[in-house]
């Protein structure tokens, strides 16, 4: 599985501003969209194991990061608040920004 890797090109639309109220809608269509690469050593054991144990490190330095006091929350929700993308990012994979449009 040696020298395997993994690219994937994400397109997302959302919001030049950020609404001060979580509650609130826009009340118009998305005005940004960005294209984003995700590129990973491979996709398979290696990357699996690696974010499991950065998972587990984020859990055990960042208890008071995260939400509440049990239940079952996806990754989003249970890391947000915590190091966990910035531990990632470090060791296991790479964010970058191909291009970002915003309309006017």
């Amino acid at each position: 599985m040696e020298g395997l890797s993994l690219s994937i090109i994400f397109t997302g639309l959302g919001y030049k501003d950020k609404l001060s109220d979580p509650d609130e809608e826009f009340d118009y269509p998305p005005d940004k969209k960005m294209i984003v690469k995700l590129q990973m050593p491979e996709h398979g054991y290696y990357t699996t194991a690696k974010g499991i144990i950065l998972a587990g490190l984020t859990i055990l330095k960042e208890t008071d990061k995260l939400p509440g006091t049990g239940g079952v929350y996806t990754n989003n929700a249970a890391f947000l608040k915590t190091s966990m993308l910035k531990r990632c990012q470090k060791h296991l994979f790479q964010f970058s920004v191909l291009k970002t449009v915003e309309k006017k």
